[in-house]
C-alpha cells in the first residue's frame, strides 16, 4: 500500500531478470551463459542494476514532481522499524518472516504453489552456485527481514518461475524412475488444469470481485439520472463491495448504511440503489416499495473458483438493488445468483 505522495511504502524497485536458451534440453549453465566470463557477467548485472535504479529514480521523481525514489524510501522506513528507531504506521501490515513461503503456496493456488517452492528447494540444494538461485534468494531474504510484507513485492521474481519449474522438471526426468513416470505426468495435468481454470476466472472477471461490472450496469440504465448508491456494509468491509468513484458518472452519490428497511420509505427524486453481500434481509412492507435484484457481481461457478482459490480472505459476491415496487416475482423469490 502506498501510505505518502512519495511513496513511501510503495513497492520496490522492479529489478528484471532475463536469459535466452536454445537447443532441445535447456540446461541452466546454457542459459545464463556470458561470454568473456564471471567478470563480464558481473560487469554486465551491474551495468544493468545502474540503469534500473536511474531509470526508477526518473520515473519517481516525475510522477511525484519532485526529488524521490520510492525504493529508498521503502528501504529506509522498513530499516528504521528493524532498528526500533520509529515503529511503522498501525496501517501497515506487519506479518513474520516466513509469510512469503505460505502466500506462494496460497496465492499461486496450493498445486502450483506446491510446486514452486518444491523446485527452489530442489535447485537450491542440487545448484547452489546457479545464477537462478542467486537472483531469487538475496531478493527473497532482503524481503523478508522487512516486517511490512505484502503480495506484490513479489512480483519481480515472477518471471523466472518458468524457468525455476523447467530446470527441476529436467533433473527429474534424468532421475525418475520408470515407475514415477505416471506420477509425474498425473502432476503435471493437475497443474495445467488448475492454470487454465484460473485464466479462465481471472480473463473473464471483472476487477474487483466484479465490482466494476456493478459500474457498467449503472451507466448503461441510468443514464444522466440522479443515482443514490447505498451500500450495506460498516467501516471495516465497505472496501469489499464499493465501487471504485472513478467508474461512476458525476450524477452518481454514495453513502454507507446499516439498515436498508428505511430507505424504502423516503420518497425523493433519482433512482436508489442497494450494494450488499449475501444474506439481505426482507424489508416487506405490503404496498410499499421493497429492494428488487438487479444483477449479482459475479456467477455462482466464479464466485466459488474464487473462494477456492483465496480460502479464507475470499471476498464476498455482491448484489445490486433497486428500490420498487414489488412484482410478481419477490425478492426473497429469487436467489442471488440466479440458480
Amino acid at each position: 500500500m502506498d501510505l505518502d505522495r512519495r511513496g513511501a511504502l510503495s513497492r520496490p524497485q522492479h529489478f528484471h531478470q532475463a536469459g535466452d536458451a536454445a537447443g532441445v534440453r535447456i540446461r541452466n549453465d546454457l542459459l545464463f551463459a556470458c561470454p568473456g566470463g564471471r567478470t563480464a557477467a558481473a560487469a554486465r548485472l551491474a551495468v544493468g542494476v545502474v540503469l534500473a535504479t536511474i531509470i526508477g529514480l526518473a520515473a519517481d521523481s516525475w510522477f511525484y514532481q519532485e526529488f524521490n525514489w520510492s525504493f529508498w524510501n521503502y528501504l529506509h522506513l522498513n530499516t528504521l522499524s528493524i532498528l526500533r528507531i520509529r515503529p511503522l504506521p498501525n496501517v501497515v501490515e506487519i506479518f513474520p518472516w516466513w509469510y512469503y513461503f505460505a502466500w506462494s503456496a496460497k496465492y499461486a493456488s496450493w498445486p502450483i504453489g506446491a510446486a514452486i517452492l518444491a523446485a527452489l528447494a530442489w535447485s537450491t540444494i542440487k545448484r547452489p552456485r546457479s545464477f537462478i538461485v542467486w537472483c531469487i534468494w538475496p531478493y527473497l531474504f532482503l524481503l523478508m527481514v522487512i516486517p511490512h510484507k505484502e503480495l506484490r513485492f513479489l512480483f519481480p521474481l515472477v518471471d523466472l518461475v518458468p524457468l525455476l519449474l523447467v530446470l527441476a522438471w529436467q533433473d527429474l526426468q534424468v532421475i525418475a524412475r520408470p515407475s514415477w513416470r505416471p506420477v509425474l505426468r498425473g502432476s503435471v495435468m493437475l497443474i495445467l488444469t488448475v492454470n487454465c481454470l484460473a485464466l479462465a476466472v481471472v480473463a473473464t472477471s471483472p476487477a474487483g470481485a466484479g465490482r466494476t461490472t456493478l459500474a457498467k450496469h449503472i451507466e448503461e440504465n441510468y443514464p444522466g439520472r440522479s443515482v443514490r448508491i447505498n451500500y450495506l456494509a460498516d467501516e471495516t468491509n465497505i472496501w469489499d463491495i464499493r465501487i471504485p468513484p472513478f467508474y461512476l458518472s458525476g450524477t452518481a452519490t454514495d453513502s454507507v448504511i446499516t439498515d436498508p428497511c428505511p430507505l424504502l420509505s423516503v420518497h425523493g427524486t433519482g433512482v436508489d440503489l442497494l450494494v450488499a453481500g449475501p444474506g439481505l434481509k426482507h424489508c416487506g412492507k405490503a404496498g410499499t416499495p421493497e429492494w428488487q435484484l438487479k444483477m449479482t457481481t459475479l456467477p455462482w461457478w466464479k464466485e466459488q473458483a474464487l473462494r477456492w482459490y483465496e480460502w479464507e480472505n475470499a471476498k464476498p459476491v455482491g448484489i445490486l438493488c433497486e428500490a420498487r415496487m414489488p412484482t410478481t416475482t419477490s425478492f426473497l423469490d429469487r436467489t442471488v445468483d440466479g440458480r
